[in-house]
This record gives C-alpha cells, sequence and structure tokens, in this order.
C-alpha cells in the first residue's frame, strides 16, 4: 500500500493525464447526464493543485476544457438538457471557469503552505539543533560546575606559577642592570624615564698616583683584589652623596653629581664626597695617593652610544675635570672657579698655582693666620680692620681672587676706605695672573685646592665662649659623618646638626643635666634630621608656601630618623625619644602625634629650641639669616603660643646674650 501511495506520488503527472482522459472517455459513453458529470473533473484539479501546484493545476484544467469542448463540437447532442445550443456553451464557460478559478486557488494555498511547511520544517531542524546544543551546553556546564574548584585552583596555580616566573625574569634583569650601572639609573630605565636633556651638573674625576708602577711585577688576581677592595671603599662614599658612577677608567673613575636627579646642592655634594674620600685615604693602610679633579657646568646627560648605549655626560666640565685632576698634587683635590663658588660658604679653599705641582714645602705659618682670621671674620662680618687684614694676608699667600672678595665687603661697607680700594685693585691685576691655560680652552681661569671644610662650629650668632668650652666634645663625637652630612647637603643645611648640638650641649650643662642625658643629647643632636631623606630635595629647598601634602612629608621625617638610628645600633631609650619627640611641644600638639599624655624628655624640650634658633640664624635656601636679637624675638612668640618651654627659653636666652655680650 505505501509503495503504491509513494509511486503514485512520485508519478502523478502521468497518473493525472491518464485520470482526465478515462474521465473525458467515461463521462462521454456512460454517463447519461453529461453536464452535471462535469464536476466530476474539480476533483482531479484539486488534487493537481494540491500536489503539482498553481502551474500544473492550471494547465490540468484548461486541458480539460479543452477535451470536453472538442467532445461538445463533435457531438452536442448529449449535452443539451437546456433547450437551446447557447445555453450549452455558457454552461460549459462557467463551469470553465470555475474549474480554473478552483484550481489556481488551491495551488496558490498549497504553494504557500509549501512555503510555510519549508520554513517550519527549516524552524524545526534548527530548533534540534539548538536543542542539541543546548544539552551539549548543559553538560558541559554541569562538568564545568562540578569541577570548577579544581578548575580556579589550577588556574590560580598557574597563573602564580607565571607571575613567579615573570618576578625571577623581572629581579634577574634589575640585578644585571644594577650591577652594570647606578640602581637610580636602572629603575629609571626599566620605567621608561630617561631622556636626553640639557643640565647643570659637577664632575669628579679620580686617579691614583703611581699605581701603574707598584703594580708591576704582582700578579692580576692579586691586583684585582687590591683594587677591588679599594673600589669597594670608595662606592660607600659614592652612594652617601648621591653620585652617579660613569665609568672606571683603571685605577680611577669618572663621578656625576646632580644626574639622573636635580639635586640643587650637587657641586656641594661631589666637593664634600671628595673631602670624605681624601680623609679617608690619608688614614688608610693603601699605598696610594688620590689625586681628584672637579668642575661645575652645563652639559647634555642621558643614554648615549649606537646599539650599545649607557648613561653619561657630554660637556666641557667632563674634559676639564679630568685635566685637573692631572694638574693636582698627590694627595690633593682642584675644583674650577663654578665649583668654588657654589661651595665656598662651607669648604676652605686657596688659589692654585700651576707652579705648586712641584713645590712641596709649604707656609703653614700664614696658612693657620689666615685660617684664624677667617674665623673671626666669621663671628664679626662688619669689622671693617679685620677685613682688609685679611684680604691683604691672602694676598700675601697668593690667593688674590678670595682677597678681591674681602676688600670687596670693607668697600660695601666704607665706601671711602682707602685700603679697600687700593687692595681691591691690586688684587684685580693679580687675579688675571692667576689664570691658568688649559688644553682645549681658550681662555684661562682659576683653579682652588681645596683645604678642607670649614669649621661648622664657628658662628656669629653662637658665643666664642661655648664654642671654645665645648666645641671639643662635639668634634670627638663619633657619630659617622656619612649618616648626618647628606641629607644636609640635600637641604643645603650642612653644619645644622653640629651648630644644634653644641647650642643643645651648652644649654644641657648650664641646667645641670646628667651626664648620660648630656651623652644622649649629643647623640639625638646629631642624627634628628637623618630622616630627611625619605624628603623629596625639591620640598626641602622649596623657596615658595609649601602644600599640605610636603608639611605631612616633612612630618613623617622624626619616625625616619628613628628608623635609620635603630638600623645602625642606637638603641638607647633616651637618645630614640628625644630625636622622636624633638617637635612636640609642651601642650603635646606638634609631631608626630601621641596618645600618652606623659610629659617629653627635658633634653628633647632643649634641643627643641636649639635647632629652631639654628635655623633662623643660619641661611636657608628660602631665606637669608636672621640676626641673634631677632631670633630671640621671633621665639618670645612660640613660647606665649606654648611652642617651647618657657623656662628653658629663659635659661637658653640668657647664655645666648651673655654670650655675645659678655659686657652687658
Amino acid at each position: 500500500m505505501n509503495s503504491m501511495k509513494e509511486y503514485l506520488l512520485k508519478n502523478f503527472e502521468q497518473a493525472f493525464v491518464l485520470l482526465v482522459l478515462l474521465s473525458v472517455v467515461g463521462i462521454y459513453y456512460l454517463a447519461p447526464f453529461k453536464l452535471a458529470f462535469l464536476n466530476f473533473f474539480f476533483i482531479p484539479i484539486l488534487m493537481a493543485g494540491y500536489y503539482l501546484g498553481l502551474r500544473y493545476a492550471v494547465l490540468g484544467a484548461f486541458l480539460c476544457i479543452v477535451m470536453v469542448c472538442t467532445y461538445a463540437a463533435y457531438d452536442s447532442t448529449p449535452f443539451m438538457y437546456v433547450p437551446e445550443k447557447e445555453h450549452i456553451y455558457l454552461q460549459l464557460s462557467l463551469w470553465g471557469g470555475f474549474l480554473i478559478l478552483s484550481g489556481a486557488l488551491v495551488g496558490k494555498l498549497y504553494e504557500n503552505l509549501d512555503i510555510r511547511i519549508k520554513a517550519s520544517e527549516v524552524l524545526n531542524l534548527a530548533y534540534q539543533q539548538s536543542q542539541t546544543e543546548l544539552e551539549t551546553a548543559n553538560t558541559e556546564l554541569k562538568h564545568y560546575t562540578e569541577n570548577l574548584e579544581s578548575m580556579v585552583e589550577e588556574k590560580t596555580r598557574n597563573l602564580s606559577e607565571s607571575k613567579q616566573i615573570v618576578e625571577q625574569l623581572k629581579a634577574r634583569v634589575e640585578e644585571v642592570l644594577h650591577t652594570s650601572m647606578d640602581p637610580v639609573v636602572a629603575q629609571m630605565l626599566i620605567e621608561k624615564r630617561l631622556r636626553n636633556e640639557k643640565k647643570h651638573i659637577a664632575v669628579l674625576v679620580s686617579d691614583l698616583h703611581h699605581f701603574t708602577p707598584y703594580v708591576e711585577g704582582k700578579q692580576p688576581e692579586s691586583v684585582i683584589q687590591e683594587l677591588n677592595r679599594y673600589l669597594k671603599d670608595m662606592s660607600g662614599f659614592m652612594d652617601s652623596y648621591s653620585a652617579h658612577l660613569d665609568k672606571y677608567t683603571g685605577d680611577g673613575y669618572m663621578l656625576e653629581f646632580g644626574m639622573p636627579i636635580d639635586y640643587k646642592y650637587h657641586s656641594l655634594q661631589a666637593v664634600v664626597c671628595g673631602i670624605r674620600m681624601m680623609e679617608f685615604m690619608r688614614s688608610s693602610a693603601y699605598p696610594w695617593k688620590m689625586r681628584l679633579g672637579i668642575t661645575s657646568g652645563d652639559a647634555v646627560v642621558g643614554m648615549i652610544g649606537g646599539h650599545r648605549k649607557t648613561y653619561t655626560v657630554m660637556g666641557n666640565c667632563a674634559n676639564t675635570a679630568s685635566r685637573l685632576e692631572s694638574l693636582c698634587t698627590p694627595g690633593s683635590l682642584l675644583i674650577d672657579e663654578e665649583t668654588y663658588k657654589r661651595t665656598s660658604t662651607f669648604i676652605e679653599a686657596k688659589v692654585f698655582h700651576i707652579d705648586d705641582v712641584n713645590r712641596k714645602d709649604r707656609d703653614n705659618d700664614i696658612e693657620s693666620v689666615i685660617h684664624s682670621l677667617m674665623q673671626q671674620s666669621t663671628r664679626k662680618p662688619e669689622d671693617i680692620d679685620l677685613l682688609v687684614l685679611l684680604g691683604n694676608k691672602l694676598m700675601q699667600y697668593g690667593d688674590s681672587d678670595q682677597a678681591k672678595s674681602y676688600f670687596l665687603k670693607a668697600m660695601r661697607l666704607h665706601p671711602e676706605l682707602k685700603e679697600a680700594k687700593i687692595g681691591f685693585a691690586e688684587a684685580s691685576m693679580q687675579t688675571k695672573n692667576d689664570l691658568i691655560q688649559l688644553k682645549g680652552r681658550t681662555s684661562g681661569f682659576i683653579l682652588y685646592e681645596v683645604i678642607g671644610l670649614r669649621d661648622f662650629l664657628v658662628s656669629s650668632a653662637i658665643p666664642e665662649e661655648i664654642r671654645h668650652k665645648f666645641g671639643r666634645i662635639i668634634q670627638q663625637s663619633n657619630i659617622p659623618s656619612e649618616l648626618v652630612w647628606p641629607a644636609e647637603i640635600i637641604s643645603g643645611q650642612l653644619g645644622h646638626a653640629a651648630r644644634t648640638t653644641l647650642l643643645a650641649y651648652a644649654l644641657a650643662d648650664r641646667m645641670n643635666i646628667g651626664a648620660s642625658d648630656r651623652q644622649a643629647l649629643v647623640t639625638a643632636g646629631f642624627l634628628h634630621n637623618c630622616g630627611h631623606q625619605i624628603v623629596s630635595h625639591s620640598v626641602l629647598t622649596k623657596a615658595t608656601a609649601l602644600t599640605r601634602e610636603d608639611i605631612l612629608a616633612i612630618q613623617r621625617h622624626p619616625e625616619e630618623s628613628v628608623r635609620i638610628m635603630l638600623r645602625h645600633g642606637y638603641d638607647d631609650r633616651a637618645t630614640l625619644e628625644c630625636v622622636l619627640h624633638h617637635h612636640q611641644t609642651p601642650t603635646n600638639n606638634g609631631y608626630p602625634s601621641r596618645k600618652s599624655n606623659k610629659p617629653i624628655s627635658k633634653i628633647a624640650r632643649i634641643l627643641s629650641i636649639a635647632e629652631v634658633y639654628e635655623a633662623l640664624t643660619e641661611n636657608r635656601p628660602w631665606r637669608d639669616r636672621w640676626n641673634p636679637e631677632s631670633a630671640l624675638e621671633e621665639m618670645h612668640i612660640d613660647v606665649a603660643n606654648g611652642r617651647f618651654d618657657g623656662e628653658i627659653f629663659e635659661a637658653f636666652e640668657k647664655m645666648i646674650i651673655s654670650g655675645l655680650n659678655p659686657t652687658s
């Protein structure tokens, strides 16, 4: 049965034609009422419309009409159950029209239905496919949910391992960079913050005198070992004073200061670093003598080179520093005029003459006289006779440029002073003779040989009696300079700790403070500001008003000072509390904030007064010094506002006034 149905559907066109022919023949020969049986043709036409569509239904209807009309034309008698023949044709026309219309409508309906059926089949197929995908996704989701925790752990472990590998690679790269270049430069290079730029810097070039003859005949490994030990000792000073090690030159090296970080007092950093290196070499067992040359000037700095680059400097100051080093007598330090102008407040130096290279005997007597006169001039800056005398002694010694500055000071105080005018003119003429010509330089310039740092305890605001009585105690303190000076240099306050400590110790002695507390006060006085190293140098030297962020940064330095002290073995409780609370007030204000209502120690209150007085009476990057009377008047206001202990300040004021004016 099914096979017959499939056959008929497959060959429906032939079956339709055969059915129509048989129907026509049967109706014509067998049916008595021809017109009535013509309605039978609607059956095949409707079937054609359903199975074959619009086109074949219309063609089938047309074929049926043609055949019936042909029979009717051949013999119209069987069709004549109406009186007139014309009615027969009208009947046939109506029948044929409805037959065609029926086939067309059914065919059109079939086609629309077929389109919708096919669309439904496509949608059904898509639905089945989506259902299959959904079932697959549900299965995967169920599996994923069941294994989510283990997968998360695995992913976390993989990420942790990847991160660890990256960190190890990064650490190796940084280790390589840090061992081959300045750590600050390496960090800036990693962060892509290095660029070529023009800066004012200081350059230090070092060399060891007679190093080559010394190593002749020695085994290379012993030479390298000894040289590495020497360079390791020098690297401690380089790090302390923020030097950038440009390169090693055999037994020497070239350093730059003020790069990559723009420290304002880079020339002073270079000179103090050189002085400390010289002092170390003089006290060490090394069989060599050091020669140092330092210059200051503009230069281009940055990553320079082809495929392999190095962070270095290009400029005359680097070449000139090398020339100065070659002119040095063994064990001496030469600086140029620019460096001297930037550091003269803090160092003692004399004009260098070219014949000093071979001169072995020094006029020690006149040097000591000049040194004494300079100290007196610091205490009495307006003593005209002393200024003229000092200028003449410097002329006698050969330091005409420095002599000229003292004659000029005297002329400003007394414009009509004849001795000052004559001395200034002679010094100006002699200065021209002091000019030294260096290879590669078109004009001569004055060089200075650095003698050492000035005595920080000499100040017009500190009574001379205090310095004579307690100065040796302060100078013999065993506090390492590298814990104190680097932070002071960055802020332009070199000597602040020494002067503050001297004043605080003298006040403690005047108030009969015990020996152990006085010793704690000495240590605290030198180290109370060592925590400044965490404060940006731009904040410490800022000439404009400080922002809230700047103030908060500065207020963190006492705690940092305590951390540094503990790291270096200073664990005395009284000393640490003095440093931590020297910015606290008797009313428990100030910084850092305290939860305890316990009063701060007496030595902390003493240190607070001494520090403020020293800060007011010395030059700072943002202002000039105040005279002692004005400073004490200003501090009276602070006493009234509760900043200082009134009793301690009264003792301090009496000490200063009686020391500066012993006859009053």
